[in-house]
């Protein structure tokens, strides 16, 4: 079996370990000689379906508060002792595992450079294997990013460490190499892959819609926080606003996210029971199903979610997110100056502006998402990528053996002749005596 290890960042939302998971099912599911371990703190992991030939290792969880700042989320010890021990399990996995490939999440060096002792053991390995660094379309602002980066020593890492970065969007929508001022060095590896499609759901509109208990007639608003941590200011909204709107014809579907906190789960329920025509869930693993089934999408605006609304090309309403990091609003500017989403900044979010919004989504001012201008091919680029260079380092190891083999030959040859000239010396020797 090719063996892939996958290091995915989490200590933030469902984002990043829904994209990894994703990557990781693609491989396996069109490769049948691959073995891809994931290495992930994140808390909902397990919620999550897994097939063959992939499995996990689950790492303490880490937290980022809306300032940025990382902290333990539920071990108990400190932050220091922590990032030590998910550090020790990275470091030896890598040994016991030995991937033919690593890919990694985001951040070149891990959380707080918890990656280092990893990257060295693997730089320094007799067969190193192929290191790819993957991105997501958009960091954060260029100011804060090309900040960040040269801070942390993350191109420095790239040139250590790093074979290829591979980019999950579109140098047209926005340009990596460009925006965030990498160094030749550095721009020379990226490849730029397209956006994600999502896979279908598990569910037809059909069955959804008599899960839900309603009928053809009444359209569907499927309202998405993402993993729900900071989208409590939008579900409250929310239902404050259909309160104004007629529901006879709609039913609202509000998917809170796992990782809304019980007291704003608790606010949001008693909030939903003055409203009709309304449906409050805490999770899917299934959110292609509901989506599908929806006639309109109020959203926030991350990676998988624009994924999502392009590949069923469904009409969205976007409040996307600004703290800590700007990623969510430069991409929601990006996709309404082309016409595919509308945003609302979230300082402007409020009742009125979301009546406005579920008012057009349903009398369909806002136009259904064109594709034409989105490359969303980035599963079959990422194993096509991985596909050639797992040939490329088997190559590698063939040259490798061949070689230690010729030289080990070379090696008993020379053993061979010095020993016959020995003998021969030996045999003149005592031909004289």
């Amino acid at each position: 079996m090719k063996r892939i290890l996958i290091y995915s960042h989490d200590t933030f939302g469902l984002g990043n370990i829904r994209r990894m998971l994703s990557i990781a099912k693609h491989l396996v599911s069109e490769h049948k000689d691959y073995s891809v371990l994931l290495l992930s703190g994140s808390p909902m992991l397990h919620a999550f379906r897994i097939p063959q030939q992939l499995d996990y290792i689950k790492l303490p969880c880490l937290q980022r508060d809306e300032l940025g700042m990382y902290g333990v989320r539920s071990l108990g010890i400190d932050m220091t002792d922590t990032l030590k021990l998910r550090s020790n399990l990275i470091r030896s996995t890598v040994e016991d595992y030995q991937p033919d490939i690593v890919m990694i999440d985001k951040k070149p060096l891990g959380i707080c450079a918890e990656l280092e002792p990893a990257l060295d053991y693997l730089k320094k390995r007799r067969n190193p294997p192929g290191v790819i660094l993957l991105l997501r379309d958009i960091l954060d602002s260029p100011e804060v990013t090309r900040k960040i980066w040269q801070k942390r020593g993350y191109f420095d890492a790239i040139e250590n460490y790093y074979d290829r970065i591979l980019v999950v969007g579109q140098p047209e929508i926005f340009d990596i190499a460009s925006e965030y001022d990498f160094p030749s060095a550095a721009a020379e590896k990226i490849e730029y892959c397209g956006y994600i499609r999502r896979e279908s759901g598990l569910k037809n509109r059909e069955e959804i819609l008599t899960e839900l208990g309603l009928n053809d007639r009444q359209k569907l608003l499927l309202i998405t926080p993402g993993g729900g941590k900071d989208g409590t200011h939008l579900v409250t909204n929310y239902l404050k606003a259909i309160k104004t709107v007629s529901s006879q014809h709609f039913h609202s579907l509000v998917l809170c996210g796992p990782e809304m906190m019980e007291a704003c789960q608790e606010l949001v329920n008693t909030q939903a029971r003055g409203c009709n025509g309304i449906t409050i869930r805490n999770f899917t693993d299934d959110l292609m199903s509901y989506m599908n089934a929806a006639d309109g999408v109020i959203s926030m605006f991350g990676y998988n979610t624009m994924c999502e609304i392009l590949t069923l090309q469904k009409p969205a309403i976007v409040i996307p997110r600004v703290r800590p990091v700007k990623e969510q609003w430069i991409r929601a500017m990006r996709m309404t100056e082309m016409g595919i989403v509308k945003a609302i900044h979230p300082d402007q979010l409020n009742t009125k502006n979301l009546k406005r919004a579920v008012n057009a989504l349903l009398s369909k001012q806002y136009s259904v998402p064109s594709g034409k201008t989105i490359k969303l091919d980035g599963l079959p680029n990422i194993k096509r990528f991985i596909t050639a260079y797992m040939q490329e380092i088997s190559q590698r190891k063939s040259i490798r053996v061949k070689s230690c083999t010729t030289a080990q030959g070379l090696h008993q040859a020379d053993l061979s002749e010095q020993t016959e000239s020995m003998a021969e010396v030996a045999i003149e020797h005592f031909s004289r005596d």
